[in-house]
């Protein structure tokens, strides 16, 4: 057994230094600026939140009351962004700021240029206004006028058979246009089927 005073010579240093060094290796607690409680930190979270309840809520593809509530939350959360002062942010809070400000504007360009092309496409699509009506109406369970409903729609298959003869006679549409344009043509059949699926029977 060891003596006390070999205790005291010996192993109490070796035990004393070795604590010191364990404390000192220890990371050291981030500052407060930097952790995900950090105000860009939680524009984000907000953004990311808003942005998709409206996805979910607002889903036929290029309408344009999509596109409006869209580019509308963006162009808010882009505002709310340039009101930090950046240069009281530490250098890990500005990456997140830099990074998330490019992708606000990046969505905000993509949002406006869907709006310049649809309203270079919007002509094939006269019926297009009516439709995107009547899927309003339906998200907010409103009672539809059925005998209008249907007129509506001998209507604009009229309309439709009328443009495809036009079409016929088109000789070139660029390619971006051609796409968006398809996009168009899909969120007004997407449109249609959720109106009859929610009110079949």
């Amino acid at each position: 057994m060891l003596s006390k005073t070999c205790y005291k010579k010996f192993l109490l240093p070796v035990c004393l230094s070795f604590i010191i060094t364990c404390s000192i290796a220890q990371p050291q607690p981030e500052p407060a600026l930097y952790a995900q409680t950090s105000e860009v930190n939680n524009i984000m979270v907000k953004f990311y939140a808003d942005y998709g309840n409206l996805t979910r809520f607002y889903v036929i593809e290029n309408s344009p009351e999509r596109k409006q509530r869209l580019l509308t939350t963006v162009n808010a959360y882009i505002d709310s962004l340039g009101k930090l002062n950046f240069d009281a942010l530490n250098t890990g809070t500005r990456v997140d700021y830099i990074l998330f400000n490019r992708d606000l504007h990046e969505q905000q360009y993509q949002l406006q240029r869907e709006a310049k092309e649809y309203d270079s496409v919007k002509a094939w699509f006269p019926f297009a206004d009516s439709i995107y009506a009547y899927e309003k109406l339906r998200r907010r369970g409103i009672v539809l006028d059925a005998q209008k409903f249907a007129a509506d729609l001998t209507g604009w298959n009229k309309q439709i058979q009328s443009l495809q003869q036009k079409l016929k006679q088109q000789t070139f549409i660029p390619f971006y246009l051609g796409e968006r344009a398809k996009g168009t043509v899909n969120g007004l059949r997407d449109a249609l089927k959720s109106i009859y699926t929610f009110y079949n029977g």
